[in-house]
């Protein structure tokens, strides 16, 4: 009996990330499996999801590590430095990341990018949101709502890079740590704890 044809994971990667540049997220494991030339139970068993499998073929970190210890950053330092060195973190996320989704976009598939409540975009709001929450706890921080501060956060970064990408900042330049430090001394103006005149 003949030993077993294996296909190597790059190859599945290759066939996927066609499959997800042409047709968005609405391309199709079939189809996937079809290029690769193995079975759809061959994708599962490599990729247990098919989120996984598109951000694994389109080199997305599904668990990007600064997301991952920001938790570790609650009570540590100042929350002026700790936000400071998360920005610059998730900057360098995103030069890497928004090229990626923009082909996506450009794709003209239509389909959505972020199919899931776990999908880290989402699980980057619910992170940041935790962390500004646990140090309004500590009282380093007044009342707000973490939520939105956290996407006024993620969302002006996002908008720093994209505009590096697109060109913007060629007409309204801003060195990147002048931009960090601003949008935190800038957030930080609203949410400090009030300190007691006398």
């Amino acid at each position: 009996m003949g030993r077993a044809i294996t296909i190597d994971t790059e190859t599945i990667l290759k066939a996927a990330r066609e499959v997800f540049i042409e047709d968005g997220l609405l391309g199709t494991t079939a189809e996937i499996a079809r290029r690769a030339g193995v079975s759809e139970g061959t994708l599962f068993r490599r990729f247990h999801t098919k989120e996984a499998l598109f951000f694994e073929s389109m080199n997305l970190p599904t668990h990007p590590e600064f997301l991952e210890r920001l938790h570790e950053r609650v009570g540590r330092t100042t929350v002026e430095e700790e936000l400071t060195s998360f920005v610059h973190e998730m900057l360098e996320f995103f030069e890497r990341v928004i090229p990626k989704i923009m082909l996506m976009v450009a794709s003209g598939a239509g389909a959505r990018i972020i199919p899931s409540a776990d999908s880290p975009p989402v699980a980057a709001i619910r992170a940041l949101s935790n962390y500004l929450a646990a140090e309004h706890a500590l009282g380093r921080l007044r009342p707000h709502d973490p939520e939105i501060a956290a996407r006024m956060l993620i969302g002006t970064a996002w908008h720093y890079v994209f505009g590096e990408i697109v060109g913007i900042n060629e007409f309204s330049p801003m060195p990147k740590h002048t931009f960090v430090r601003g949008v935190v001394v800038n957030l930080l103006r609203g949410l400090e704890p009030e300190t007691t005149k006398i």
